[in-house]
């Protein structure tokens, strides 16, 4: 099996036999989709199918859910709510708010550290910076020069 059905029949968490040939797949609080989908007729089939292979006998499927609440997810702050208020910070530190003054810049983009899940806490005022090189720019800003050129 593969796809969808792998997917949701991986969520089982626990099998219970009801006889030597009948067992039940029992899935965690609140996965009522992954049991209906794994339940439907052409499904089912197919699970009893490649049981009977794998086994050399004939098994029967039946599906529950454990009674209980749903775990809940943990919310995940979007990455483009992350960049908004990063770039507010750097564009309150110093140095860059001087940078941009001096070549009349602005603040186009700033680069996330990989594996970034959360701003720093304590905001901008007690936030550390590390120096992007040594001109002690911080890390992981870009500064775009509006100034015209000829």
């Amino acid at each position: 099996i593969d796809g969808m059905l792998r997917d949701y029949a991986e969520l089982a968490t626990a099998i219970q036999t009801t006889g030597s040939d009948q067992w039940q797949v029992i899935f965690p609080p609140g996965a009522n989709q992954p049991k209906e989908y794994c339940e439907s007729a052409a499904r089912r089939e197919q699970l009893q199918s490649m049981l009977s292979d794998s086994l050399h006998r004939s098994i029967r499927l039946s599906f529950a859910v454990r009674p209980g609440q749903a775990p809940q997810a943990a919310s995940a702050v979007p990455q483009s709510s992350l960049r908004a208020q990063k770039m507010r910070e750097m564009a309150e530190h110093p140095y860059v708010k001087r940078v941009c003054e001096v070549i009349d810049g602005e603040i186009i983009r700033v680069d996330l550290p990989r594996g970034s899940v959360s701003p720093p806490a304590g905001g901008p005022a007690n936030s550390s910076h590390t120096s992007n090189s040594a001109n002690g720019s911080p890390a992981g800003s870009s500064v775009k020069d509006t100034t015209a050129t000829s």
